[in-house]
């Protein structure tokens, strides 16, 4: 049978994007019914371990071009692109996750003849993104796709709502584990020390920090040696701007690189996804890959990824009283701390992996191919 050759792309440099793709090329090229081409920022910080599996790649230098040079590179690369395509017979462009590069190459992609499939990780912009340029991204990429790619039923069902969008053209697929660093191990609940609660990522409105902190000043009346550390960027005027000098809790406000996420997370025994609104999330993601236990809020996709009790617990509401609630169950019963961590590195293999996701992307691309 001849392979299929299929173009994966992002245009990004770091963060979940990033990893996600990496995470999704090796899986792909593992199961063997395709052949891979990569085009990509050479910013990208995964850049090295995309290298290292040795594909072709095509590579694009528009982030550190200067404006003055922008339009000309823009043009050189969008008649390098479309002859790389022609030269490598490629059938299926595959986007891995939506950037406003999109709009600058998307075109190059149609006018080759080529089938566009993209994973939406959302279906809508997040409060605090660029709602006219994300908006239009979207709109874009939902029109050019032949098929469209979600990670939770909660995107396809925005996708199908906002969009009107066909849905014998969605696959909903599972967004796999993260892994840092050392192989997952089973988490014991933790002893003769303080345990330790993780807020990690993005610092946006919607991820529900002001919420969190009403909720850990909540648990310190009755568990005083808890700690909650929270890491990552993002404008935090809306916290309180003495928040380290609450008592048990530390703010890192900074990106935190890929080399420091597995320190973070080994000295952590509870990842917190307190948000708002969400599609899905790879900071679960993160946080299963180390086999830690998770605190969500019931919104959006992210009561797709958590099994209450299983893998981590679901508050009833999305509140401060809630949600403290939620942590204090897991925290006080040593027991069921076990059970979920020990349930998160079962199904590492089976409902976490991203050989899973691949059988699914690889059936997609096999009836986008033969339609």
């Amino acid at each position: 049978m001849n392979k299929k050759h299929i173009l994966i792309v992002y245009w990004g440099c770091s963060g979940g994007g990033s990893k996600f793709t990496a995470e999704i090329i090796k899986a792909i090229k593992n199961s063997g019914e395709t052949k891979l081409y990569i085009a990509i920022s050479d910013h990208n910080e995964n850049l090295t371990d995309i290298q290292s599996i040795g594909l072709g790649i095509f590579s694009i230098n528009l982030h550190s071009t200067p404006f003055y040079r922008f339009p000309i590179r823009l043009l050189e690369l969008r008649k390098q692109l479309f002859d790389f395509i022609f030269l490598k017979r490629i059938q299926i462009v595959y986007c891995t996750m939506s950037h406003i590069f999109d709009l600058f190459f998307l075109d190059i992609f149609l006018r080759s003849g080529v089938k566009y499939v993209f994973t939406m990780h959302d279906a809508l912009p997040h409060p605090g993104d660029n709602q006219l340029i994300r908006r239009a991204t979207y709109q874009f990429e939902v029109r050019a796709s032949d098929r469209i790619i979600v990670l939770s039923e909660h995107v396809k069902n925005q996708l199908l709502l906002s969009y009107g969008y066909d849905l014998s053209r969605i696959t909903v697929t599972k967004h796999g584990i993260f892994n840092y660093g050392k192989k997952q191990t089973i988490r014991k609940y933790p002893v003769g020390r303080p345990l330790r609660l993780l807020f990690f990522g993005r610092i946006e409105k919607y991820k529900g920090l002001d919420l969190l902190i009403d909720a850990f000043n909540l648990l310190r009346k009755e568990h005083k040696s808890i700690e909650l550390l929270i890491a990552g960027s993002g404008k935090a005027s809306y916290l309180p701007t003495n928040i380290n000098a609450f008592k048990g809790v530390q703010f890192d406000n900074r990106w935190i690189p890929d080399g420091e996420v597995e320190r973070l997370l080994s000295k952590s025994d509870l990842v917190l996804a307190p948000y708002t609104e969400a599609s899905q999330s790879g900071v679960i993601a993160t946080a299963f890959g180390a086999g830690l236990p998770v605190i969500i809020t019931p919104v959006g996709g992210l009561i797709e990824q958590v099994s209450h009790k299983n893998t981590g617990i679901i508050s009833k509401d999305v509140s401060s009283p809630s949600f403290a609630s939620a942590i204090e169950l897991l925290i006080t019963d040593p027991e069921l701390y076990e059970h979920c961590a020990k349930s998160i590195v079962i199904n590492a293999d089976n409902k976490f992996s991203w050989a899973e996701t691949a059988k699914d992307l690889e059936k997609t691309f096999s009836e986008v191919y033969n339609a």
